[in-house]
């Protein structure tokens, strides 16, 4: 994207917004066009003070992608991130694989351990660390999230696989699953 479609962008959303407002990343992998998120974010954080307004941001991302100068701007521009992860090992890996078809959860865990570490060091009370958990008919909702608070997110949310081809599911069963363990955890 051109920067200064950008720069219209972020123009559009500063003249035409609440005093106070929220924007989210998401959808396929955030940080593949980190040159042009980084310049976004900085550009935004630089115009939102002329026009007076609060912004937060958040960001969703799979992690794979994070390296302590990245972690390092988003905790400087004290941006929420929101791992895609499913739980254990076992689950993750399931659900997120590599191009080379291996699953991802070791380099996903080192990443979100990197970004504690970071967190920890530059902002200690900047502490925001979620994770997006999709949980299929193989897994358990409890032990998932209860893996995901061990490792150290305080905020999790989860939902259920959808039925397609994509995840190879036909039926609503993983749904059905998910309701289950909710009402066994409520």
């Amino acid at each position: 994207m051109k920067k200064s479609v950008i720069d219209r962008t972020i123009d559009f959303i500063l003249e035409n917004s609440t005093p106070e407002f929220n924007i989210g990343f998401s959808g396929g992998e955030t940080l593949m066009a980190f040159d042009n998120l980084q310049y976004f974010i900085a550009r935004l954080f630089q115009a939102k003070e002329k026009h007076a307004k609060k912004v937060f941001v958040e960001l969703s991302t799979n992690a794979l992608l994070l390296t302590e100068p990245i972690i390092d701007f988003f905790i400087k521009h004290r941006i929420s991130l929101v791992f895609s992860i499913d739980g254990n090992a076992q689950t993750t890996d399931r659900n997120r694989v590599s191009r080379e078809g291996k699953g991802v959860y070791r380099r996903l865990h080192r990443n979100f351990v990197l970004y504690k570490k970071q967190l920890q060091k530059l902002s200690p009370h900047f502490q925001p660390t979620r994770a997006d958990c999709t949980v299929d008919s193989k897994a358990s909702l409890s032990a998932s999230v209860q893996h995901l608070f061990d490792l150290g997110f305080n905020e999790v949310l989860a939902r259920p696989v959808s039925p397609s081809e994509y995840t190879g599911l036909t039926d609503t069963s993983a749904n059905h699953h998910f309701l289950t363990s909710m009402e066994q955890l409520v």
